[in-house]
C-alpha cells in the first residue's frame, strides 16, 4: 500500500486552480508526478499535514538571474 500525497496547482496569486490526490510509494516519485501535473505552474505538495514542497512557477527565472546579468 502507497502512501496518499495532494498536490494543489496555484495561479501567480497563490489561489488553488486545482487538486490531485496521488499514491505513491515513495516521495521522489510523488514529487516527478505532481511536476508532470503541474506543467510548470506553481505548486504545493502535501503528505498528510506536512508540506513537502512548494514550487514557483517553473521555468521562469529568478530576480537572483537577473541580477547577475545587470549591467553596473
Amino acid at each position: 500500500m502507497g502512501t496518499a500525497y495532494r498536490l494543489a496547482i496555484l495561479d501567480a496569486t497563490g489561489k488553488t486552480l486545482d487538486r490531485f490526490a496521488l499514491e505513491t510509494t515513495d516521495e521522489a516519485t510523488a514529487l516527478a508526478d505532481a511536476m508532470a501535473l503541474a506543467e510548470g505552474r506553481p505548486m504545493e505538495l502535501w503528505r498528510d499535514d506536512t508540506l513537502i514542497t512548494r514550487t514557483p512557477a517553473q521555468g521562469a527565472p529568478s530576480k537572483g538571474v537577473f541580477a547577475r546579468w545587470r549591467r553596473p
